[in-house]
C-alpha cells in the first residue's frame, strides 16, 4: 500500500482491474490516471459513490480471504475485516489471518499491527491509518470475549427465563448476529470488564449472575 495513494474512502489506486473498472463506472467520465498521480479529488458524495461500487467486491474478498468461520463471526469483526480488506491491510496479513482461524484472537491482533505499515504511518505522513487498523486489532480481541459468551450461554437450560431477557429471545439473536448473538445479552458490561483486564474466569463466573440480577 505504500507505494500507492488511496482516494475517497480508502479506495486503493493500484492500477488493477479491479479498481479501474469500478473508477470507471462510478466515474465515467474522470480520468483514472490522474488521480492516481494524485491530481484531482472526490467530493464526500463522490467518495462514498465509489465505497457503494466497491462494497460488494470487498466482502467477497473478506470472505475468501478470512475463510469458512467469517459468518460466524460477530458483525463488529466482520464489518472491521471488510474494512482492512478495503484498505489492504487484511490481505497483507497472512499470519494474522491464520491465528484468527485458529481461534487465536489475542495472536492474531497483535500480528495483525506487527507490519511496516503500520510502524511507518507516521513517518509516511499516512497516520491516519494507525487508529484504523488499531480497531481492526480491537475487534479481533473482542471477538474472544464475545466467543466465551456464546459457550457461557450455550449451557443454560432451553427453559431459563435468562433466555428471554430480550423480546425476539435467544434464538433469534443467535440466528441475526452469529457468533455474537450472546455477546448482544451480555452487552457493554463483559467488554468493560475484559478492557478492565479481568480474567476469563471472573468473565465466566459472573455473566449469569450479572443477567440474573437484571431479571429483577
Amino acid at each position: 500500500n505504500e507505494n500507492h495513494r488511496t482516494v475517497g474512502i480508502g479506495h486503493l489506486l493500484d492500477g488493477s482491474k479491479r479498481s479501474r473498472a469500478s473508477f470507471k463506472k462510478a466515474f465515467p467520465k474522470k480520468n483514472y490516471n490522474e488521480y492516481k498521480k494524485g491530481v484531482g479529488k472526490l467530493t464526500q458524495e463522490e467518495a462514498q459513490k465509489l465505497f457503494q461500487e466497491d462494497l460488494p467486491d470487498y466482502i467477497k474478498q473478506a470472505k475468501k480471504l478470512t475463510g469458512d468461520k467469517f459468518d460466524g463471526y460477530s458483525n463488529n469483526l466482520r464489518k472491521n475485516l471488510i474494512s482492512a480488506t478495503y484498505r489492504g491491510s487484511w490481505g497483507q496479513s497472512p499470519k494474522a489471518r491464520k491465528l484468527l482461524t485458529e481461534g487465536k484472537f489475542e495472536e492474531a491482533a497483535t500480528e495483525f499491527l506487527n507490519n511496516d505499515e503500520y510502524r511507518n504511518a507516521v513517518k509516511l505522513k499516512r497516520a491516519g491509518i494507525r487508529p484504523r487498523m488499531e480497531a481492526v486489532a480491537k475487534a479481533i480481541r473482542d471477538e474472544a470475549v464475545s466467543k466465551e459468551a456464546v459457550e457461557v450461554f450455550s449451557t443454560v437450560p432451553a427453559d431459563d427465563p435468562i433466555h428471554h431477557v430480550m423480546p425476539t429471545g435467544w434464538e433469534h439473536a443467535r440466528g441475526t448476529l452469529g457468533m455474537s448473538g450472546v455477546a448482544y445479552f451480555v452487552g457493554k458490561w463483559i467488554l468493560e470488564e475484559a478492557d478492565k483486564g479481568a480474567a476469563n474466569e471472573k468473565i465466566i463466573d459472573s455473566v449469569n449472575k450479572k443477567f440474573r440480577e437484571g431479571l429483577h
